[in-house]
């Protein structure tokens, strides 16, 4: 009787693993569905992702393109056409910033005002469009006798203007006359005539002569007024 009795009592085995993995199988055949749509999320997602990333790369090129020609329109919008030097806008904003710079580091600059003489009985005898020859002969010049640090702008339809920044007022002269003599020296060409012509500097120096923009252009304008007066064809510096 007691072995019968242990007998109806002991548990029946099981194969644990194979019971859970019969398990897993059904599982498995039952999300496969849910996996699907799972998986297929995920390709939507990360196509998305590509899009937007192909999209944003596309928007950074159109945005670095646009700044580019920002930048460009700038530039040129502070260039005289003729002559590409630097126009009035840019020669007082570079002016005011070398000023600045010389002030607070307690260097001097000069700024040098030129103009060519007798220009008005010249476009009378050769005509007006002679202006553009003579306006791009004096750019070249003045361009190889500068250094890169100094500012070379057109200052108005017949008058130049050189800021030569940490320069005393005797080196800036010597440049002038340099430039004065290469202009002379110039053979311009224009409708089948020739002629030359010469060019008045007035010099006026920080902190020589003031220490703003308008007080160094109104010395720098006398000075071009006294060259004139004396005959033109020279460099004057109070």
């Amino acid at each position: 009787m007691t072995e019968n009795k242990t007998a109806s009592t002991t548990p029946k085995s099981f194969d644990f693993k194979e019971l859970t993995f019969a398990q897993v199988m059904e599982d498995v055949e039952g999300r496969r569905p849910q996996l699907k749509e799972i998986l297929q999320a995920k390709a939507d997602t990360l196509e998305r992702v590509r899009r937007l990333e192909s999209f944003s790369k596309e928007r950074e090129k159109e945005l670095s393109s646009i700044k580019s020609k920002g930048i460009e329109i700038e530039r040129l919008a502070h260039l005289d056409a003729l002559t590409e030097l630097p126009n009035h806008q840019a020669f007082v904003k570079e002016m005011q910033a070398e000023l600045m710079r010389a002030s607070r580091y307690s260097q001097e600059m000069c700024i040098c005002l030129f103009s060519v003489d007798k220009v008005d009985e010249i476009y009378d005898k050769y005509g007006p469009l002679t202006r553009d020859a003579i306006s791009k002969v004096i750019a070249n010049v003045i361009r190889t006798s500068t250094r890169e640090v100094d500012i070379c702008a057109v200052y108005s339809p017949v008058q130049f203007a050189i800021i030569f920044a940490q320069t005393q007022q005797a080196q800036a002269a010597l440049v002038a006359e340099r430039i004065r003599k290469k202009i002379g020296a110039q053979v311009i060409s224009y409708n089948w005539e020739s002629f030359s012509i010469t060019a008045s500097f007035g010099i006026a120096s920080h902190p020589r002569h003031g220490g703003s923009y308008e007080d160094l252009l109104a010395k720098a304008l006398e000075s071009l007024e006294h060259a004139i007066e004396r005959g033109g064809d020279r460099v004057f510096c109070f």
